[in-house]
Protein backbone atom coordinates (compact mmCIF):
# COMPACT_ATOMS: atom_id res chain seq x y z
CA UNK A 1 0.00 0.00 0.00
CA UNK A 2 2.84 2.39 0.84
CA UNK A 3 4.61 1.64 -2.39
CA UNK A 4 1.48 2.23 -4.42
CA UNK A 5 0.80 5.56 -2.68
CA UNK A 6 4.43 6.69 -3.13
CA UNK A 7 4.29 5.74 -6.80
CA UNK A 8 1.18 7.82 -7.37
CA UNK A 9 2.72 10.73 -5.54
CA UNK A 10 5.81 10.65 -7.71
CA UNK A 11 3.72 10.39 -10.85
CA UNK A 12 1.73 13.46 -9.76
CA UNK A 13 4.91 15.45 -9.06
CA UNK A 14 6.38 14.45 -12.42
CA UNK A 15 3.19 15.34 -14.23
CA UNK A 16 3.02 18.78 -12.61
CA UNK A 17 6.72 19.42 -13.24
CA UNK A 18 6.45 18.35 -16.86
CA UNK A 19 3.40 20.54 -17.43
CA UNK A 20 5.15 23.55 -15.89
CA UNK A 21 8.31 23.08 -17.93
CA UNK A 22 6.52 22.50 -21.23
CA UNK A 23 4.09 25.35 -20.64
CA UNK A 24 6.83 27.78 -19.71
CA UNK A 25 9.23 26.63 -22.38
CA UNK A 26 7.11 26.27 -25.47
CA UNK A 27 3.91 28.25 -24.95
CA UNK A 28 5.01 31.11 -22.74
CA UNK A 29 4.73 34.68 -24.00
CA UNK A 30 4.54 38.05 -22.32
CA UNK A 31 1.14 38.90 -23.74
CA UNK A 32 -0.56 37.88 -26.89
CA UNK A 33 0.25 40.83 -29.10
CA UNK A 34 -1.51 40.62 -32.42
CA UNK A 35 0.96 40.29 -35.25
CA UNK A 36 0.26 42.71 -38.05
CA UNK A 37 -0.62 41.26 -41.40
CA UNK A 38 2.05 41.48 -44.06
CA UNK A 39 1.50 43.90 -46.91
CA UNK A 40 -0.09 42.95 -50.20
CA UNK A 41 2.28 41.98 -52.99
CA UNK A 42 1.58 41.76 -56.69
CA UNK A 43 1.90 38.76 -58.99
CA UNK A 44 4.78 40.62 -60.60
CA UNK A 45 6.77 40.40 -57.37
CA UNK A 46 6.19 36.64 -57.24
CA UNK A 47 7.58 36.35 -60.77
CA UNK A 48 10.56 38.44 -59.74
CA UNK A 49 11.19 36.11 -56.81
CA UNK A 50 11.46 33.14 -59.14
CA UNK A 51 14.12 35.07 -61.03
CA UNK A 52 15.75 35.94 -57.70
CA UNK A 53 15.90 32.24 -56.77
CA UNK A 54 17.50 31.38 -60.09
CA UNK A 55 20.04 34.16 -59.58
CA UNK A 56 20.80 32.81 -56.09
CA UNK A 57 21.37 29.36 -57.57
CA UNK A 58 23.69 30.86 -60.18
CA UNK A 59 25.65 32.79 -57.52
CA UNK A 60 25.98 29.66 -55.38
CA UNK A 61 27.40 27.58 -58.23
CA UNK A 62 29.76 30.35 -59.32
CA UNK A 63 30.95 30.76 -55.74
CA UNK A 64 31.68 27.06 -55.32
CA UNK A 65 33.27 26.88 -58.78
CA UNK A 66 34.64 23.89 -60.68
CA UNK A 67 37.90 22.02 -61.09
CA UNK A 68 39.48 24.92 -63.01
CA UNK A 69 38.58 27.72 -60.62
CA UNK A 70 36.91 27.18 -57.29
CA UNK A 71 36.44 28.00 -53.64
CA UNK A 72 36.31 24.40 -52.46
CA UNK A 73 38.71 25.07 -49.62
CA UNK A 74 37.45 27.83 -47.35
CA UNK A 75 38.90 26.50 -44.11
CA UNK A 76 39.07 29.23 -41.48
CA UNK A 77 42.29 31.15 -41.15
CA UNK A 78 43.73 30.06 -44.50
CA UNK A 79 44.73 31.98 -47.60
CA UNK A 80 41.98 30.09 -49.44
CA UNK A 81 39.37 31.51 -47.06
CA UNK A 82 40.64 35.01 -47.80
CA UNK A 83 40.46 34.35 -51.54
CA UNK A 84 36.82 33.35 -51.10
CA UNK A 85 36.25 36.63 -49.24
CA UNK A 86 37.81 38.57 -52.12
CA UNK A 87 35.52 36.77 -54.54
CA UNK A 88 32.42 37.75 -52.53
CA UNK A 89 33.60 41.36 -52.38
CA UNK A 90 34.04 41.40 -56.16
CA UNK A 91 30.44 40.20 -56.66
CA UNK A 92 29.16 42.95 -54.37
CA UNK A 93 31.17 45.57 -56.22
CA UNK A 94 29.67 44.37 -59.50
CA UNK A 95 26.25 44.87 -57.90
CA UNK A 96 27.13 48.53 -57.31
CA UNK A 97 27.95 48.57 -53.61
CA UNK A 98 31.28 50.37 -54.01
CA UNK A 99 32.80 48.79 -50.91
CA UNK A 100 35.33 50.72 -48.88
CA UNK A 101 38.33 51.34 -51.10
CA UNK A 102 40.66 51.02 -48.16
CA UNK A 103 39.79 47.41 -47.38
CA UNK A 104 37.31 46.50 -50.16
CA UNK A 105 34.68 45.78 -47.52
CA UNK A 106 36.87 43.10 -45.94
CA UNK A 107 37.29 43.43 -42.18
CA UNK A 108 40.11 41.26 -40.85
CA UNK A 109 40.25 39.96 -37.28
CA UNK A 110 42.33 37.53 -35.25
CA UNK A 111 41.21 34.80 -32.87
CA UNK A 112 42.57 31.81 -30.98
CA UNK A 113 41.51 28.24 -31.58
CA UNK A 114 43.16 25.22 -29.93
CA UNK A 115 45.82 27.56 -28.52
CA UNK A 116 46.77 28.81 -31.99
CA UNK A 117 46.22 32.26 -33.44
CA UNK A 118 44.37 32.61 -36.76
CA UNK A 119 43.36 35.50 -38.99
CA UNK A 120 40.02 35.55 -40.76
CA UNK A 121 37.79 38.22 -42.28
CA UNK A 122 34.19 39.36 -42.66
CA UNK A 123 32.76 41.08 -45.73
CA UNK A 124 30.19 43.82 -45.11
CA UNK A 125 28.03 45.85 -47.48
CA UNK A 126 25.66 48.57 -46.21
CA UNK A 127 22.45 49.51 -48.03
CA UNK A 128 20.78 52.72 -46.85
CA UNK A 129 17.09 53.06 -47.51
CA UNK A 130 15.44 56.34 -48.52
CA UNK A 131 13.81 56.90 -45.13
CA UNK A 132 15.62 58.79 -42.38
CA UNK A 133 16.08 57.79 -38.74
CA UNK A 134 15.23 54.14 -39.25
CA UNK A 135 16.95 51.10 -37.73
CA UNK A 136 19.21 48.57 -39.44
CA UNK A 137 18.60 44.90 -40.09
CA UNK A 138 21.68 42.70 -40.40
CA UNK A 139 21.43 39.74 -42.78
CA UNK A 140 24.29 37.30 -42.36
CA UNK A 141 25.66 33.99 -43.61
CA UNK A 142 29.00 32.34 -42.96
CA UNK A 143 31.14 31.50 -45.99
CA UNK A 144 33.87 29.34 -44.44
CA UNK A 145 33.79 25.53 -44.45
CA UNK A 146 35.60 22.54 -42.92
CA UNK A 147 37.66 21.40 -45.89
CA UNK A 148 41.03 20.89 -44.19
CA UNK A 149 41.22 17.83 -41.93
CA UNK A 150 44.37 19.13 -40.26
CA UNK A 151 42.38 21.93 -38.60
CA UNK A 152 39.05 20.15 -37.99
CA UNK A 153 39.44 16.56 -36.90
CA UNK A 154 37.39 13.96 -38.72
CA UNK A 155 36.47 16.12 -41.71
CA UNK A 156 38.10 16.03 -45.11
CA UNK A 157 37.51 17.72 -48.48
CA UNK A 158 34.08 19.16 -47.72
CA UNK A 159 33.29 21.74 -50.40
CA UNK A 160 30.61 23.30 -48.19
CA UNK A 161 27.71 23.53 -50.63
CA UNK A 162 24.97 22.54 -48.20
CA UNK A 163 26.93 24.19 -45.39
CA UNK A 164 27.01 26.99 -46.38
CA UNK A 165 27.60 27.87 -50.04
CA UNK A 166 23.89 27.94 -50.82
CA UNK A 167 23.34 30.66 -48.21
CA UNK A 168 26.23 32.68 -49.65
CA UNK A 169 24.57 32.51 -53.06
CA UNK A 170 21.25 33.59 -51.54
CA UNK A 171 22.83 36.53 -49.71
CA UNK A 172 24.67 37.80 -52.80
CA UNK A 173 21.48 37.56 -54.85
CA UNK A 174 19.48 39.34 -52.12
CA UNK A 175 22.05 42.13 -51.99
CA UNK A 176 21.71 42.60 -55.75
CA UNK A 177 17.91 42.45 -55.70
CA UNK A 178 17.40 44.86 -52.80
CA UNK A 179 19.88 47.29 -54.32
CA UNK A 180 17.45 47.61 -57.23
CA UNK A 181 14.44 47.98 -54.89
CA UNK A 182 15.92 50.34 -52.32
CA UNK A 183 12.95 52.72 -52.60
CA UNK A 184 10.67 49.99 -51.18
CA UNK A 185 12.79 49.27 -48.11
CA UNK A 186 11.50 50.32 -44.69
CA UNK A 187 14.86 50.06 -42.95
CA UNK A 188 18.59 50.03 -43.62
CA UNK A 189 20.18 46.68 -44.41
CA UNK A 190 23.71 45.47 -43.78
CA UNK A 191 24.84 42.29 -45.51
CA UNK A 192 27.55 40.44 -43.58
CA UNK A 193 29.44 37.38 -44.79
CA UNK A 194 31.02 35.87 -41.69
CA UNK A 195 34.37 34.13 -41.65
CA UNK A 196 35.47 31.50 -39.12
CA UNK A 197 31.99 30.40 -38.09
CA UNK A 198 32.88 26.72 -38.02
CA UNK A 199 35.39 26.81 -35.12
CA UNK A 200 33.13 28.93 -32.91
CA UNK A 201 31.33 31.85 -34.62
CA UNK A 202 34.42 34.07 -34.40
CA UNK A 203 33.35 36.20 -37.38
CA UNK A 204 30.06 37.27 -35.84
CA UNK A 205 31.78 37.92 -32.50
CA UNK A 206 34.33 40.16 -34.24
CA UNK A 207 31.55 41.98 -36.09
CA UNK A 208 29.63 42.78 -32.92
CA UNK A 209 32.82 43.92 -31.20
CA UNK A 210 33.49 46.34 -34.05
CA UNK A 211 30.12 48.11 -33.71
CA UNK A 212 29.84 51.38 -31.86
CA UNK A 213 27.26 51.85 -29.11
CA UNK A 214 25.03 53.88 -31.45
CA UNK A 215 25.26 51.21 -34.13
CA UNK A 216 24.29 48.54 -31.61
CA UNK A 217 21.33 50.57 -30.34
CA UNK A 218 20.16 50.99 -33.96
CA UNK A 219 20.37 47.25 -34.73
CA UNK A 220 16.74 46.10 -35.01
CA UNK A 221 17.15 42.44 -35.98
CA UNK A 222 19.71 39.89 -37.13
CA UNK A 223 18.60 37.48 -39.87
CA UNK A 224 20.81 34.41 -40.26
CA UNK A 225 21.01 31.98 -43.20
CA UNK A 226 22.63 28.60 -42.66
CA UNK A 227 22.22 25.38 -44.65
CA UNK A 228 18.95 26.38 -46.32
CA UNK A 229 18.99 23.94 -49.24
CA UNK A 230 17.72 20.77 -47.57
CA UNK A 231 14.49 18.82 -47.23
CA UNK A 232 12.24 21.20 -45.26
CA UNK A 233 12.58 24.83 -44.21
CA UNK A 234 12.26 26.19 -40.67
CA UNK A 235 12.35 29.64 -39.09
CA UNK A 236 13.89 29.78 -35.63
CA UNK A 237 14.10 32.68 -33.18
CA UNK A 238 14.03 31.43 -29.62
CA UNK A 239 12.97 28.60 -27.32
CA UNK A 240 9.63 30.34 -26.75
CA UNK A 241 7.32 31.93 -29.28
CA UNK A 242 8.11 35.50 -30.28
CA UNK A 243 6.11 38.08 -32.18
CA UNK A 244 8.87 38.55 -34.74
CA UNK A 245 9.11 34.82 -35.43
CA UNK A 246 5.32 34.73 -35.89
CA UNK A 247 5.66 37.76 -38.15
CA UNK A 248 8.01 35.92 -40.53
CA UNK A 249 5.82 32.82 -40.57
CA UNK A 250 2.79 34.99 -41.40
CA UNK A 251 4.58 36.68 -44.30
CA UNK A 252 5.70 33.33 -45.71
CA UNK A 253 2.21 31.86 -45.32
CA UNK A 254 0.52 34.78 -47.05
CA UNK A 255 2.91 34.45 -49.98
CA UNK A 256 2.28 30.71 -50.20
CA UNK A 257 5.68 29.51 -48.96
CA UNK A 258 5.82 26.59 -46.54
CA UNK A 259 8.01 26.71 -43.46
CA UNK A 260 7.47 23.93 -40.96
CA UNK A 261 7.36 24.41 -37.20
CA UNK A 262 10.13 22.80 -35.12
CA UNK A 263 8.77 20.04 -32.86
CA UNK A 264 9.75 20.48 -29.23
CA UNK A 265 10.71 16.82 -28.96
CA UNK A 266 13.51 17.29 -31.48
CA UNK A 267 15.76 19.24 -29.13
CA UNK A 268 19.08 17.47 -28.53
CA UNK A 269 20.16 17.52 -24.88
CA UNK A 270 23.89 17.90 -24.35
CA UNK A 271 26.07 19.57 -21.73
CA UNK A 272 26.40 23.31 -22.17
CA UNK A 273 24.55 25.03 -25.00
CA UNK A 274 25.79 27.82 -27.28
CA UNK A 275 22.47 29.66 -27.30
CA UNK A 276 21.76 32.00 -24.40
CA UNK A 277 23.60 29.64 -22.02
CA UNK A 278 20.93 26.97 -22.17
CA UNK A 279 21.71 23.52 -20.82
CA UNK A 280 21.12 22.06 -24.27
CA UNK A 281 21.41 23.03 -27.90
CA UNK A 282 20.37 21.83 -31.33
CA UNK A 283 21.11 22.70 -34.94
CA UNK A 284 19.20 26.00 -35.42
CA UNK A 285 21.11 27.45 -32.46
CA UNK A 286 24.56 26.44 -33.68
CA UNK A 287 25.32 29.35 -35.97
CA UNK A 288 26.06 33.06 -35.94
CA UNK A 289 22.55 33.88 -34.71
CA UNK A 290 23.65 32.57 -31.30
CA UNK A 291 26.29 35.32 -31.05
CA UNK A 292 23.67 38.02 -31.49
CA UNK A 293 21.13 36.30 -29.24
CA UNK A 294 23.72 35.92 -26.49
CA UNK A 295 24.44 39.66 -26.76
CA UNK A 296 20.74 40.49 -26.28
CA UNK A 297 19.68 41.08 -29.89
CA UNK A 298 16.59 39.69 -31.59
CA UNK A 299 17.32 37.07 -34.23
CA UNK A 300 15.56 35.10 -36.93
CA UNK A 301 17.36 32.12 -38.43
CA UNK A 302 16.47 30.30 -41.65
CA UNK A 303 17.58 26.66 -41.66
CA UNK A 304 16.64 23.41 -43.36
CA UNK A 305 16.58 19.72 -42.52
CA UNK A 306 13.95 17.20 -41.51
CA UNK A 307 12.90 17.72 -37.92
CA UNK A 308 9.53 16.11 -38.57
CA UNK A 309 10.73 12.53 -38.92
CA UNK A 310 10.92 10.09 -36.01
CA UNK A 311 12.87 7.49 -37.95
CA UNK A 312 16.11 9.12 -36.82
CA UNK A 313 17.12 10.74 -33.53
CA UNK A 314 17.92 14.42 -33.02
CA UNK A 315 18.63 16.77 -35.91
CA UNK A 316 18.15 15.10 -39.29
CA UNK A 317 19.21 16.57 -42.61
CA UNK A 318 17.10 14.17 -44.65
CA UNK A 319 14.91 11.16 -44.02
CA UNK A 320 15.78 9.63 -47.39
CA UNK A 321 19.47 10.47 -47.84
CA UNK A 322 22.61 10.31 -45.70
CA UNK A 323 23.77 13.54 -44.06
CA UNK A 324 26.30 15.45 -46.15
CA UNK A 325 27.09 18.46 -43.94
CA UNK A 326 30.70 18.50 -42.72
CA UNK A 327 31.60 15.55 -44.94
CA UNK A 328 33.40 14.88 -48.21
CA UNK A 329 29.97 14.41 -49.83
CA UNK A 330 29.08 18.06 -49.36
CA UNK A 331 29.84 18.94 -52.97
CA UNK A 332 27.79 20.17 -55.90
CA UNK A 333 27.36 16.75 -57.48
CA UNK A 334 25.97 15.06 -54.37
CA UNK A 335 24.00 18.13 -53.30
CA UNK A 336 22.26 18.36 -56.68
CA UNK A 337 21.51 14.64 -56.75
CA UNK A 338 19.82 14.84 -53.34
CA UNK A 339 18.10 18.22 -53.43
CA UNK A 340 17.69 19.19 -57.08
CA UNK A 341 13.88 19.21 -56.69
CA UNK A 342 13.80 21.34 -53.55
CA UNK A 343 16.77 23.68 -53.27
CA UNK A 344 15.55 26.34 -55.74
CA UNK A 345 12.12 26.32 -54.08
CA UNK A 346 13.91 26.85 -50.78
CA UNK A 347 15.93 29.71 -52.24
CA UNK A 348 12.78 31.40 -53.49
CA UNK A 349 10.95 30.91 -50.18
CA UNK A 350 13.81 32.29 -48.09
CA UNK A 351 14.70 35.22 -50.35
CA UNK A 352 11.06 36.20 -50.92
CA UNK A 353 10.16 36.05 -47.23
CA UNK A 354 13.16 38.19 -46.26
CA UNK A 355 12.59 40.71 -49.06
CA UNK A 356 8.87 40.99 -48.25
CA UNK A 357 9.63 41.54 -44.58
CA UNK A 358 12.06 44.38 -45.32
CA UNK A 359 9.38 46.06 -47.46
CA UNK A 360 6.62 45.62 -44.89
CA UNK A 361 5.25 48.57 -42.93
CA UNK A 362 4.79 46.20 -39.98
CA UNK A 363 8.40 45.14 -39.61
CA UNK A 364 9.80 47.92 -37.42
CA UNK A 365 6.74 48.12 -35.17
CA UNK A 366 6.45 44.36 -34.68
CA UNK A 367 10.12 43.77 -33.90
CA UNK A 368 10.59 46.92 -31.81
CA UNK A 369 7.58 46.19 -29.60
CA UNK A 370 8.42 42.52 -29.12
CA UNK A 371 10.10 41.55 -25.87
CA UNK A 372 13.01 39.15 -25.56
CA UNK A 373 11.94 36.28 -23.35
CA UNK A 374 13.69 35.54 -20.08
CA UNK A 375 13.93 31.97 -18.81
CA UNK A 376 16.68 31.94 -16.24
CA UNK A 377 15.41 28.65 -14.83
CA UNK A 378 16.72 26.98 -17.99
CA UNK A 379 20.13 28.60 -18.12
CA UNK A 380 23.46 27.25 -17.01
CA UNK A 381 23.13 28.29 -13.36
CA UNK A 382 23.02 26.41 -10.08
CA UNK A 383 19.22 26.52 -10.21
CA UNK A 384 19.23 25.16 -13.74
CA UNK A 385 21.48 22.24 -12.91
CA UNK A 386 19.56 21.43 -9.73
CA UNK A 387 16.27 21.52 -11.65
CA UNK A 388 17.64 19.23 -14.32
CA UNK A 389 19.10 16.83 -11.71
CA UNK A 390 15.82 16.68 -9.75
CA UNK A 391 13.83 16.06 -12.91
CA UNK A 392 16.13 13.20 -13.97
CA UNK A 393 16.12 11.71 -10.45
CA UNK A 394 12.34 11.80 -10.22
CA UNK A 395 12.07 10.22 -13.65
CA UNK A 396 14.36 7.37 -12.59
CA UNK A 397 12.47 6.82 -9.32
CA UNK A 398 9.09 6.83 -11.02
CA UNK A 399 10.32 4.43 -13.68
CA UNK A 400 11.75 2.10 -11.02
CA UNK A 401 8.53 1.87 -9.00
CA UNK A 402 6.32 1.65 -12.06
CA UNK A 403 8.46 -1.20 -13.40
CA UNK A 404 8.27 -2.93 -10.02
CA UNK A 405 4.51 -2.66 -10.01
CA UNK A 406 4.26 -4.13 -13.50
CA UNK A 407 6.63 -6.96 -12.54
CA UNK A 408 4.62 -7.79 -9.40
CA UNK A 409 1.38 -7.78 -11.36
CA UNK A 410 2.83 -10.07 -14.04
CA UNK A 411 4.15 -12.56 -11.44
CA UNK A 412 0.80 -12.67 -9.66
CA UNK A 413 -0.90 -13.55 -12.91
CA UNK A 414 1.61 -16.31 -13.65
CA UNK A 415 1.21 -17.89 -10.19
CA UNK A 416 -2.62 -17.88 -10.17
CA UNK A 417 -4.11 -21.21 -11.46
CA UNK A 418 -6.90 -20.86 -14.00
CA UNK A 419 -10.43 -21.02 -12.55
CA UNK A 420 -12.37 -24.16 -13.57
CA UNK A 421 -16.10 -24.69 -13.32
CA UNK A 422 -17.09 -28.23 -12.21
CA UNK A 423 -18.69 -30.10 -15.07
CA UNK A 424 -21.45 -31.38 -12.73
CA UNK A 425 -22.76 -27.89 -12.35
CA UNK A 426 -22.64 -27.12 -16.03
CA UNK A 427 -25.87 -27.51 -17.92
CA UNK A 428 -25.55 -27.02 -21.65
CA UNK A 429 -29.07 -27.78 -22.86
CA UNK A 430 -30.97 -27.25 -19.62
CA UNK A 431 -31.28 -29.33 -16.43
CA UNK A 432 -34.60 -31.01 -17.34
CA UNK A 433 -33.37 -32.14 -20.76
CA UNK A 434 -30.11 -33.56 -19.42
CA UNK A 435 -31.83 -35.49 -16.60
CA UNK A 436 -34.19 -37.00 -19.13
CA UNK A 437 -31.27 -37.93 -21.36
CA UNK A 438 -29.51 -39.57 -18.42
CA UNK A 439 -32.55 -41.72 -17.69
CA UNK A 440 -32.90 -42.76 -21.32
CA UNK A 441 -29.24 -43.77 -21.42
CA UNK A 442 -29.82 -46.16 -18.51
CA UNK A 443 -32.64 -47.95 -20.43
CA UNK A 444 -30.84 -48.05 -23.74
CA UNK A 445 -28.91 -51.13 -24.88
CA UNK A 446 -26.51 -50.86 -27.78
CA UNK A 447 -25.73 -54.56 -28.28
CA UNK A 448 -28.79 -56.03 -26.60
CA UNK A 449 -29.72 -56.52 -22.94
CA UNK A 450 -28.84 -60.24 -22.84
CA UNK A 451 -25.36 -59.63 -24.23
CA UNK A 452 -24.62 -56.78 -21.87
CA UNK A 453 -25.91 -58.66 -18.80
CA UNK A 454 -23.69 -61.54 -19.78
CA UNK A 455 -20.68 -59.27 -19.64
Amino acid sequence: MKILYFNKKIQMILALLLICVLTGLFFFSYKNVAVAESDDFTEQSYSQYKDLAQDASYEMQKFIGDENSNNYNRTFGTEEERNAALYIASRLNVAGYNLDKEDNGIKSFTFYYNNKQFTSQNITAFLKCNAENVPTVVIGAHYDNVYDISLVNGVTNSHGVYDNGISVGALIALAKYLKNHVSELKCNVEFVFFGAEEPGCFGSKAYLTSLSDSEKSNLLLMINLDSIGGEYLYIYSDEVRTDYNDFYYSIAEKSGYEFKKIPAIKRTFIYGGNFRNLLYNFAPQNSDNSTFANAGFKTVSFVSGNLSTFKKVGFVESQNYPAIGHSKDDNLETFMSYYKDTYEKNLEAVCATIADSLMSDSLITTVSNAKISQYNFLTSSVVGYVTLFVFIALSIIATYFYYGKLKKYALSKLNTPPTQTPSDNCSVFGEEYEKKTEKNNEDYSVFGEEYENKD
